[in-house]
Formats: structure tokens, sequence, C-alpha cells
């Protein structure tokens, strides 16, 4: 059996919605119920379970033209490729055709054949009214709806590995819906190995499964980073997706859009929405699409922009969030001779920046705060695999006490060597406790890497003080004998009382 067309999908979908009388619950944050999409232009329900809809027609053909002429899309694999090299033709052609910090910013470190729109350097009125169309389909403001992500995968991109829009816990606001626009027909297509439709894999129907990995993706912590290698190595759950690509991946014409939800009714992520594009090695044409990520609030609240914030900027605002309601917080100490008080993170939250504290590096040294990630030229110089240990005091400034089965442990970036977790005894509030790590820089030479930590309860919530440890490893030794000390760079923000 070859690709599933789109024809025998929607008699397949409908008959399955209809005759089992199936109609999906769609979530929002907080249990909170969501509005069916409207959009009249044709719709048709895929699966419930995960929630599933074709919009046929959702934009124009000439709408689609119109995008990829407005973003070069044809331009991009060649783009990123060069990204870091603005002499090459690919930097200059985009410099002639937008403003120097759109062609700047839009390349994803690390992920090097896609972009993210940015309305503040350069508008689409296309781009524009297709936001406007997903946040009125999806029933939600405009400002709960993402910069646009534009795709180019040619045969040297072969796809990806299973995953979740919801990639990790941390998401402020939470992603409650995606949807995917075809810029041109898919000659792939994508596959939801875990959907619970007619041309479903028998794993769709192993409840036991289904449950058990519910119970360990909404586990804390989890993210997309780790998404990936966690589901290779469930390798019945990788062949199934194998399998769902060779016999009914899902394909969508130039213009139809997909749209698909994450939530379950308590909040916590559907395992049914796995999903990954199938792979572009063989195909006869590029994949050329669109997504819009639909959030369960606005973005411009925290953040000041729709554009996706770093992993590390969404962990801060996050726990920021819940901080208000657990009561569990911390607080770096500084130690200056007789003269002491607490790093204070208002003047960061006062710019809506996140605000992160880097340990010392030798016992009784000066911790930093920082407001925003700190830069990679800012980055200590190490040697590779170099041992190292970072100390900082923190206090409980919480309104409770620490509860037992507190963990010190790492909530995203490099492991650095470090412990699973280094336990707490119960604090008090208003007690100090001393922390010192065994850490290890990266051996590769050349690596810049950052590691973050926290501590987090008994039930591995997070909360409380990000501690930032960062290492640039270098090349060789001299390099490292000639770089500047981290002190040199930091900036001088203010330390409280």
């Amino acid at each position: 059996m070859g690709g599933l067309g789109l024809k025998l999908l929607r008699i397949c979908a409908a008959s399955f919605v209809g005759s089992a009388g199936i109609q999906p619950q769609l979530f929002g944050p907080e249990n909170a119920s969501l509005p069916f999409p409207a959009w009249s232009g044709g719709l048709d329900i895929l699966s419930a379970d995960p929630p599933i809809f074709l919009l046929r027609g959702f934009i124009s053909g000439g709408e689609a033209e119109r995008l990829l002429r407005d973003y070069e899309l044809e331009l991009i694999p060649e783009f990123v490729r060069s990204a870091n090299d603005t002499s090459a033709p690919a930097f200059q052609r985009c410099v002639r055709r937008f403003p120097a910090s759109f062609c700047e910013s839009v390349p994803a470190a690390g992920d090097r054949c896609d972009f993210q729109t940015d309305r503040r350097v350069y508008a689409s009125q296309a781009m524009v009214k297709v936001h406007e169309r997903v946040a009125s389909t999806v029933g939600v403001a405009e400002d709960h709806v993402e910069e646009a992500w534009l795709f180019h995968w040619d045969k040297n991109r072969r796809g990806q590995d299973l995953h979740m829009d919801t990639y990790h816990h941390f998401q402020f606001p939470p992603r409650i819906a995606t949807v995917l626009v075809r810029l041109r027909d898919d000659p792939v297509g994508v596959a939801f190995p875990l959907a619970k439709w007619p041309a479903a894999h028998a794993l769709a129907e192993d409840e036991n499964l289904v449950e058990k990995l519910t119970k360990e993706g909404n586990e804390l912590p989890w993210r997309g980073s780790g998404t990936g290698r966690s589901f290779k190595s469930l390798g019945y759950l990788d062949e199934a997706f194998a399998e769902v690509c060779r016999k009914a991946p899902l394909r969508l014409r130039k213009g139809d859009a997909l749209l698909y939800y994450h939530l379950l009714g308590d909040s916590k992520v559907n395992m049914r929405s796995v999903h990954a594009s199938c792979a572009t090695e063989t195909a006869d044409a590029a994949k050329i699409f669109m997504a819009k990520f639909v959030r369960g609030g606005s973005l411009l609240g925290p953040y000041d922009s729709l554009r996706t914030p770093p992993v590390p900027s969404e962990l801060r605002a996050w726990m920021d969030w819940r901080q208000e309601r657990s009561g569990l917080d911390t607080a770096a100490i500084w130690i200056d001779g007789a003269d002491h008080g607490l790093l204070d993170p208002t003047f960061c939250q006062q710019q809506k920046k996140p605000w992160f504290v880097r340990p010392a590096h030798v016992p009784g040294g000066l911790p930093v705060l920082f407001c925003g990630e700190p830069r990679e030229m800012e980055y200590v110089r190490r040697m590779p695999g170099e041992s190292f240990e970072i100390h900082v005091v923190i206090a409980n400034t919480g309104t409770r006490p620490w509860p037992p089965g507190t963990v010190l442990s790492l909530r995203d970036g490099h492991t650095m060597g470090g412990p699973v977790g280094l336990r707490l005894q119960e604090v008090p509030v208003g007690s100090t406790v001393p922390l010192a790590l065994q850490l290890q820089a990266p051996s590769e030479p050349g690596t810049k890497a950052y590691s973050i930590w926290s501590l987090a309860d008994g039930e591995r919530v997070p909360f409380g003080a990000l501690l930032w440890v960062d290492a640039a490893v270098a090349e060789n030794e001299e390099d490292n004998s000639a770089a500047p000390g981290a002190s040199e760079t930091l900036p001088d923000y203010p330390r409280g009382a």
C-alpha cells in the first residue's frame, strides 16, 4: 500500500467519527475547554485521540506562492548552511532582500534548515493574514499564536525523529495546538503512530503502552532535546513510525493544513500526539511547509515577542509562575567580608528578562546575577575534560520549609559530568545552605556549553534560583592561556540587600 491519499483519509475519518459517535474534546491549560475549530473552507476530523483536523484550502495557491516569495524559502537550505559567513552569496542575497537584523536572526541554532519569522524587522502582509486566520480558527487571541516557523527540507535533511510539539513541560504558556500548512504538495507525509484512526498502527490499540508512555512522558523534567533520544530508545515505537511512513503517511496538498491538539483534560500532555515528518531522502521534491504553534496564553506578557522563547527563558517564567502558588523559593547569598545579602532579581523581572545565578568557582567567591542568558563570549574558558567545582550559598526565601526529598538537579543543557542529584534535608524558612558541585568541561575542543541547575521538590518540580554554569572549551592549551577571565566580561547588576 502506498501513501494514503487525502480522499481516502477523509472518507475513513468521517465514517470512523460518525459511526462511533465520537466528537473530539479539546483542552487548554488547567482543564479549560476549547471551542471547536471554526473553518468554513472544509474541515474533516481525522482522529479523535489526539484531536486531528484537516483544514482544506486553508490558504490559497496564490497565498502560498506569495509566502514562498516573501520569505525567499527557496534560499533557506543554502542560507542556513552559510549562516555564520556574512560574505557568503546566500547571506548577501538575504541582506539585499531583507533588513540585516532579519538575516542575522533567522537561522535557528542547531537546526540548519529552518527559520522563524519576526514581524518586528520584516512583516509580510500575507503572513499577517495567515496569523489572524490561525487565531480565529482555533478560537484564541492573536498574541497566543507564535511567529511562523518556515521549513524547506531537501534530500540533505532526512526529516525528524519522533517528538512532541509540547517539547518540554516548562513551556509557558503551554502549547495547546499546532497548525501545519503545506506551501507545496507534501512529497513524503507525516506520521502519528499512536493516533487512533482507521489507518492506525497496531500499537495505537495498546492502551497499557499508551498509559505507560503518558505516565513517563508527563514526569518532570522532560524536554524536546531528550525526547527524540527517549523515543528512539523505544525501538518498537520508532519501527511503528517507519511502518506508518511506508504504508499510510498523511500527505497534504498545497494550501491544506493539519490542526492537532496536545493536551488531555487533566492538563497533561497527550502522548498520542507524538509524530514526525517522514524521511525526505528519496523524495522527488523538497518538503516545504510552515508551522504555527498556538499557546494557552499571551506570549507578549512574559516575553514582549511572539517568537518562540529559548528554553531557559521559558523555564524561568514557568518557575516564577509556579512559585506564587507553591510557596517554595530560594535566593543566592553574596558574602563580601562582613557584608552580605541576597542577589535580588527584581531588576531583571522589571525588564522582563529571565534571571540566572552564576556560582563562584572557588569557596567564598561571589556569585553573579545575570539578566538574560549569558552570551557565549562570556563563557568561562576551560580545557577539554577539565574538572572544576562551583560554590554557592542559597537561602530558603519562601513561605514554607523545603520539603523532604528536595534535590539539586539538572534542569537544562549539558550534564558536565554532574551528579544525578544532591539530596538536601528539610530546610526551614530563613535558613541557608552551602552547595558545591563537582563538574567536568566537555571533552570536545571548541565546544561551548551551558548547564542549568536548581532545587526540585519530591515530585521533581523545580523551584527557586536557576544556577547557570558554562564552559567555552579551548581549541588548545595556548588558546586557553590567552583567554580573558570570565570576571572581565561579567555585567554589573544590582546585588540587592
